[in-house]
């Protein structure tokens, strides 16, 4: 169990807690492999249309899935994942980087999840 300072004040990391950072810097980039290997960069190469049209196109379907994925959670919860996933799937569009799109996903998800509560914060706007 590690330990970390703030405010001068120790704080204790449960294993649970490291367990959990592990598993999602483990899980983050297979959902973006499937939000944008298996449906982004498909929908882009076969949706008609104008390079900008198929390339936005691919972007919020496959966000809108992406989104949907997080149902089971609440309505709030996949709007909270809409939104910076558009952000991801033009990461991945304009670098054509897996590795881009995850690494913003792991700092920005991760910092909403462990360090600002996005669960409780969601909680309270629907509750």
């Amino acid at each position: 169990m590690a330990d970390l300072r703030v405010n001068d004040q120790q704080i204790a990391i449960s294993p649970l807690y490291s367990l959990a950072v592990v598993l999602y810097l483990v899980l983050t980039p297979i959902q973006e492999f499937v939000a944008r290997c298996c449906l982004q960069a498909p929908l882009q190469a076969f949706l008609p249309g104008t390079s900008l049209q198929r390339r936005l196109l691919s972007i919020l379907i496959s966000n809108l899935l992406f989104a949907g994925a997080h149902m089971h959670i609440s309505g709030a919860f996949a709007l909270a994942a809409f939104i910076p996933g558009i952000f991801w799937g033009w990461i991945f569009a304009r670098t054509n980087s897996l590795l881009a799109a995850s690494t913003s996903h792991f700092l920005i998800g991760g910092a909403g999840i462990f360090l600002f509560g996005i669960e409780e914060f969601v909680a309270a706007v629907t509750g």
